[in-house]
């Protein structure tokens, strides 16, 4: 249950970090 969303949180701060890198 935890490693699940660990996991959705990891998509998610990937996808933000992905943004602010394309947007820099």
């Amino acid at each position: 249950m935890v490693a699940l969303l660990f996991l959705v949180i990891a998509s998610l701060w990937g996808l933000i970090w992905f943004n602010i890198s394309e947007s820099d």
